[in-house]
């Protein structure tokens, strides 16, 4: 019993290790905490083996459940008249198995799970429109890439913004009467938690 907790344990903190880069921008997001988006980043490089960690934990915790039981085991009176509990049960098993699951896939959904902010309804003059690219340190998955989207469309201002977690680019187009570099800087690194390494304004949009 207290291995199979030890397992289950295991695979539950582990599945959480490894997805924590990508949670914790989405719950800064929706709790309101600004600068948290980055706290885990470092932990990134380390996410396939903590998959690789949880996979073996809770494939050895079907082992346990599953495998015959040996005629010593089969004929041992106490394990035949006591009923499991739950946290031996092969249903309890089956959820963390799915949680787990759901954990290690968050990166993969977790664009779905942010807010998409719409841009503020306002009147531009197309003279006063600057179309930048960005460098943006700290991004490791599509929430990450949604977070910095939703975030920066709110400020009035803003017309389109693109972000891409792989490459860790951008580009934002914005009225340069309304919005300033400090602006965006701000949002990105006090409200969200990651780092404006470059912010280039485009040949022909210089404010």
């Amino acid at each position: 019993m207290k291995n199979e907790k030890s397992i289950f344990g295991l695979g539950i903190v582990t599945a959480i290790a490894a997805s924590l880069c990508c949670i914790t921008p989405i719950v800064g997001l929706v709790a309101g905490i600004g600068g948290i988006a980055s706290s885990f980043e470092w932990m990134e490089p380390f996410r396939p083996y903590l998959i690789g960690v949880t996979t073996l934990a809770l494939g050895f915790g079907w082992y346990q459940k599953l495998k015959p039981r040996t005629p010593d085991e089969i004929a041992c009176a106490c394990e035949e008249d006591e009923k499991p509990s739950l946290l031996q049960s092969k249903k309890f098993l089956a959820g963390i198995t799915v949680l787990s699951i759901l954990l290690m896939a968050f990166p993969y959904y977790s664009e779905d799970l942010v807010s998409k902010e719409s841009n503020k309804a306002i009147i531009i003059d197309s003279r006063n429109v600057a179309m930048a690219d960005m460098q943006i340190k700290g991004m490791t998955c599509t929430g990450c890439s949604a977070t910095v989207k939703s975030k920066l469309s709110g400020i009035l201002g803003v017309v389109d913004v693109t972000a891409d977690h792989e490459s860790g680019t951008g580009s934002i187009q914005y009225d340069k009467t309304r919005v300033t570099q400090e602006n965006i800087k701000k949002v990105i690194e006090k409200d969200i938690g990651y780092q404006l390494t470059d912010f280039q304004v485009r040949k022909g949009s210089i404010e």
